[in-house]
């Protein structure tokens, strides 16, 4: 499952959860590719992936192809993980990093992941951030 918003200037919040077979994951990055390209800045971004067990061999190459392809039209992006599941943290890693943009980041704390964003963040998208990210918000 998922989803993909924009709700105040720059700021894209995801969330990614279990399941998310491979259909899904074609959804996914429509949605972000278009929110991007709607964009007439680099934008911002958040994705909330604790409920992501782990993703599916065939999904982390066009997710990779993704990222790649949207570098220049991002400023940052951040992905928040739940710290019991290794696997996972392990193909966000390799994702992350063969993306090659140092202004992607993952993260297993949240408090963490909120001062990487928020540096760059408008006073808007912050004050958005911080109810997306906010324990009742998922």
């Amino acid at each position: 499952m998922f989803s993909v918003e924009m709700h105040v200037g720059r700021l894209i919040e995801i969330v990614m959860s279990s399941p998310l077979p491979l259909q899904e994951v074609e959804g996914l990055i429509r949605g972000v590719r278009m929110n991007v390209m709607a964009a007439s800045e680099p934008v911002l971004i958040c994705v909330r992936m604790e409920q992501l067990r782990v993703m599916l061999p065939e999904a982390t190459e066009p997710l990779l192809g993704m990222l790649r392809r949207d570098n220049p039209k991002v400023v940052r992006s951040g992905y928040l993980l739940a710290q019991r599941y290794g696997s996972l943290a392990m193909q966000v890693d390799r994702i992350v990093r063969e993306a090659n943009n140092p202004n992607r980041r993952w993260f297993t704390q949240l408090d963490e992941l909120r001062t990487f964003l928020d540096e760059v963040a408008r006073p808007d998208e912050s004050a958005r951030l911080a109810a997306f990210l906010a324990p009742t918000s998922r």
